[in-house]
């Protein structure tokens, strides 16, 4: 590998005093978005609290299907493995 010189290079030693940083930059946006999320949050607050509630008693009947459905297949799947356990295909 060959190094290549290219001359005389220097950098230059003046502190400048800045003004500007990127947090600062940000909060100047930051009330508008932030103002915008919070409009939103409570907008969907409204929203689920004024939705309909189920009725507890619908949940109960439901869930009381579901277990006679459970129950009712688990009933076909012990047949259906009673009745085809001496058989071979």
């Amino acid at each position: 590998m060959r190094l290549v010189k290219l001359g005389t290079i220097s950098l230059d030693g003046i502190k400048i005093e800045a003004n500007a940083s990127k947090h600062t930059a940000l909060a100047l946006e930051h009330p508008d978005r932030l103002e915008a999320q919070v409009e939103e949050l409570l907008r969907l607050a409204d929203q689920a609290d004024n939705a309909p509630r189920p009725d507890p008693l619908e949940l109960k009947r439901r869930e009381q299907r579901l277990a006679l459905i459970a129950a009712a297949k688990e009933e076909i799947e012990s047949r259906a493995h009673t009745r085809f356990d001496g058989r071979h295909c």
